[in-house]
């Protein structure tokens, strides 16, 4: 995907550290796990969001998820978001089920062109004849895609947002920890 990231600095990061310090790995690993969780959320909503003006089939918007990864060195916290390769439920399996396009749809294979798009080209096919929209044929024209940048705004329209809510929640969840004495 066209990589939309972002690094934060802030304010009061000694003090910060050493409230963490205080409390158990295990403690400051849920801190964190938590407390980003929540931070992402607004994100994933805002990119469902604007994803419904590129509503084909539906399943990129249930695609969208969060990974955590916890690197030791650092003890840093990252939260990818972006399409799932693997998931289900009851909605992917009516839209699988409904319509041609769905049931072989991956959205983690096409959500960076409605990112990025693509320039017009040829499509060939690899194994044999295409069968497009109830044709055959050896090649169609694919006009190409505008990038609309779905995911890019959406990130770039909450991340205030989700500062202030890791902010809140690191400090009210490390009051708690400390209030319940775990150490």
């Amino acid at each position: 995907m066209a990589g939309t990231s972002a690094t934060f600095e802030l304010k009061g990061v000694r003090e910060f550290q050493a409230k963490l310090a205080v409390l158990d790995k295990e403690v400051r690993t849920d801190i964190m796990k938590k407390t980003l969780g929540r931070a992402v959320k607004p994100i994933v909503k805002s990119m469902r969001s604007n994803l419904k003006s590129h509503k084909r089939t539906g399943l990129l918007s249930l695609s969208l998820g969060v990974r955590q990864k916890t690197y030791r060195k650092g003890n840093i916290r990252v939260a990818a978001v972006g399409p799932r390769l693997k998931f289900a439920g009851k909605k992917v399996e009516a839209i699988r089920g409904r319509t041609a396009a769905g049931a072989r749809a991956k959205p983690a294979n096409y959500a960076h062109f409605l990112e990025s798009g693509a320039k017009p080209h040829w499509i060939r096919g690899k194994r044999g004849p295409l069968r497009f929209l109830g044709v055959v044929t050896q090649v169609v024209w694919h006009p190409g895609i505008r990038p609309g940048k779905p995911l890019s705004r959406a990130f770039e329209g909450t991340v205030k947002q989700s500062l202030r809510i890791i902010k809140k929640e690191f400090s009210s969840r490390i009051a708690a920890a400390a209030k319940r004495g775990v150490a």
